[in-house]
């Protein structure tokens, strides 16, 4: 009677300590939560307090940091739709990733999960000792390690405080959403790589809407009506600097019928190819359609 009494007492004694850890878990995810959100939204009046927040979850907001952002992706044969499934995924990333930045980088770092990607910020003193190579080494372990999935990784703009890292989230998100719409798979790139896409992202989306029906018009009817695709083929041959040679090769055509598209193209949009200033105008439209609205607009 003396021993069950005991063990009652210590069954009672541990389910309390049991209740504690939970209540003091759940609030301290609930506090990381509010912490990231805050942070990546810019809801910092007091950049002092957030990095005293930061401290609570062992991360050092005082330092500088170079920004990534993962998103995980099923190669085709997969699917990442069943919710547990993908966390057991994400958080096998998350592990190795922790593995690998504390004994491979040896850096200070900080990592959470955001809706279904990651966030990544690794210190860097100054953004010229910020290091491709190590980004590169992460890349290739995960490639190694977590099977049937490839990973595209958009890097922000170096963040020098804690206010400036909302910006280069929103930075490394839209580069995602670029290879998203390229159909790039399994790279890295920066949003500094983007070009003319840095500026455009930026704009009123009409404005941007209006622009690219202004130049592009004629030819998505052309395409809609008589199921080509002239629009990707003027794209190609933008992209490619006017060469005929190079937008055939990429687009897997005789050049003569690339020869024939582009002279198709010019008389459909009443245009000269040749002027400089048209490319220019034409590159920008294109890049709107593709890589902004996606094609979508509603001619």
């Amino acid at each position: 009677e003396y021993e069950y009494r005991i063990l009652i007492i210590v069954a009672n004694s541990l389910a309390v300590k049991l209740h504690q850890n939970e209540l003091v878990s759940e609030l301290a995810q609930k506090c990381s939560s509010e912490l990231i959100e805050d942070i990546l939204n810019n809801r910092i009046d007091d950049k002092s307090e957030i990095i005293q927040r930061g401290e609570l979850a062992n991360w050092d907001l005082s330092l500088n940091y170079q920004l990534y952002l993962f998103s995980i992706n099923a190669d085709k044969n997969l699917s990442t739709d069943d919710a547990y499934y993908f966390y057991e995924i994400k958080e096998r990333v998350m592990q190795k990733l922790h593995s690998l930045l504390k004994n491979e980088i040896l850096r200070k770092y900080i990592i959470f999960a955001y809706d279904r990607d990651i966030v990544l910020l690794i210190n860097y003193e100054t953004e010229a000792e910020v290091n491709n190579d190590d980004i590169e080494l992460i890349k290739e372990e995960l490639n190694k390690k977590i099977d049937k999935f490839y990973f595209n990784i958009g890097a922000g703009t170096y963040v020098n405080e804690v206010s400036q890292i909302s910006e280069s989230y929103q930075q490394a998100s839209y580069v995602l959403d670029f290879l998203k719409a390229t159909e790039r798979k399994n790279v890295i790139y920066r949003y500094n790589q983007l070009g003319i896409m840095r500026l455009l992202w930026k704009l009123n989306s009409d404005e941007l809407k209006k622009f690219a029906i202004e130049y592009l018009a004629k030819l998505i009817e052309y395409d809609q009506g008589n199921s080509t695709e002239w629009l990707d083929t003027l794209g190609v041959y933008l992209e490619e600097g006017g060469s005929i040679q190079n937008a055939a090769k990429r687009l897997f055509i005789h050049p003569n019928t690339m020869s024939y598209r582009v002279k198709r193209i010019k008389e459909i949009l009443e245009i000269d190819l040749q002027d400089q200033e048209v490319q220019l105008n034409l590159l920008a439209a294109y890049k709107i359609c593709k890589y902004i609205l996606e094609d979508d607009l509603d001619i």
